[in-house]
């Protein structure tokens, strides 16, 4: 086996990882994936070439370490926004599973994937319904704000 492939192996067991803290349904289990993950890009990424371009990789780490300490910040401060949060991630997830089972004709798997983003669908709508939630999203939503100078 030569570097590449086993290059390419670590990055697919990275992704493997992330996918299951985005649909893990416990928070603190998520919490250790997205760990994991982030332990496993960051060796992936001292394995690279550094004249070579891995900005698509290096984003992704960005990402999963912004969702890892998202959560571990919510969890102790304002667990409902945590979960609501990572459902919004798990939503997101499901979503794109069922859209790519459907346009391949897997219809059984199409409609449990559909059924399980409407039940987290209905979470995320419940959990919206909480004080904390709501300020936990018009917080994120001023940050965003600020961010773009709206």
């Amino acid at each position: 086996m030569h570097s590449g492939s086993i290059l390419s192996d670590a990055l697919a067991a990275a992704q493997w990882t992330i996918e299951t803290a985005d649909l893990q349904q416990q928070i603190d289990q998520a919490v250790l994936l997205y760990q994991s993950a982030l332990e496993q890009l960051n060796s992936y990424i001292g394995q690279l070439d550094p004249a070579v371009s891995n900005s698509q990789v290096v984003q992704q780490f960005k990402e999963v370490l912004t969702r890892a300490e998202t959560l571990k910040r919510l969890r102790t401060d304002d667990p409902a926004a945590a979960e609501y949060f990572h459902s919004k991630t798990r939503a997101r997830v499901l979503a794109e599973k069922a859209v790519a089972a459907d346009l391949q004709c897997q219809v059984a798997q199409a409609l449990k994937l559909y059924f399980q983003l409407l039940e987290v669908l209905n979470k995320c709508h419940q959990l919206e319904t909480e004080p904390e939630v709501k300020a936990a999203i018009m917080a994120r939503f001023q940050v965003r704000c600020s961010a773009y100078n709206l």
